[in-house]
């Protein structure tokens, strides 16, 4: 099923609409709650997983581009709102990332976690190149070295662990929704 068809099955109801809403939400607050406040002081291999993108990009994976798309800007803006500093370029970037996804990973039929892995390993750096924007835009004198095995090294392999975790719930919920 491509993600157009499936994009029309969730959204094309209005009550079924509200209930992929209000689910998509809960798994957002949920992911943030997480993020922000038990991995920041737990870290995982002294970095903290980004669980709102590896959400984001996996919705997108199996209900498709405008999904992704819609739900990139909308969790972009929460994130930023609930643990940024100021500078605002998630919106954006997981907007993007949201669609890209959603439209490389179409012609996929058998949603797996395989597939998933290849589209993580283009989509984390991209993650991780926001990251080093941040970092630059924030510090006044920038150690690559330092950046990269104080911050980047361990957010990817923090995000990495979370790959096959998210993906059979996030592959569930997507699922029940395309039913319910």
């Amino acid at each position: 099923m491509t993600g157009h068809t499936h994009h029309g099955r969730i959204l094309g109801d209005g009550r079924r609409a509200a209930r992929f809403i209000l689910t998509e939400s809960l798994l957002f607050l949920i992911m943030i709650t997480l993020q922000s406040s038990v991995f920041a002081r737990l870290p995982i291999f002294g970095g903290v997983p980004d669980l709102c993108y590896l959400a984001l990009l996996l919705i997108a994976y199996f209900c498709g581009k405008e999904v992704g798309a819609v739900t990139g800007i909308a969790v972009g803006f929460a994130v930023e709102a609930l643990c940024s500093q100021g500078i605002a370029l998630l919106p954006i970037v997981y907007l993007f990332c949201g669609y890209l996804c959603g439209y490389f990973t179409r012609a996929i039929a058998q949603k797996r976690l395989v597939p998933f892995l290849s589209v993580a390993a283009v989509a984390l750096p991209i993650r991780l190149a926001v990251t080093l924007i941040y970092v630059c835009l924030t510090y006044d004198q920038i150690y690559l070295l330092e950046i990269l095995f104080k911050i980047l090294l361990p957010q990817f392999f923090a995000t990495a662990v979370f790959l096959p975790i998210l993906f059979f719930p996030i592959r569930w919920i997507c699922r029940w929704m395309e039913k319910a």
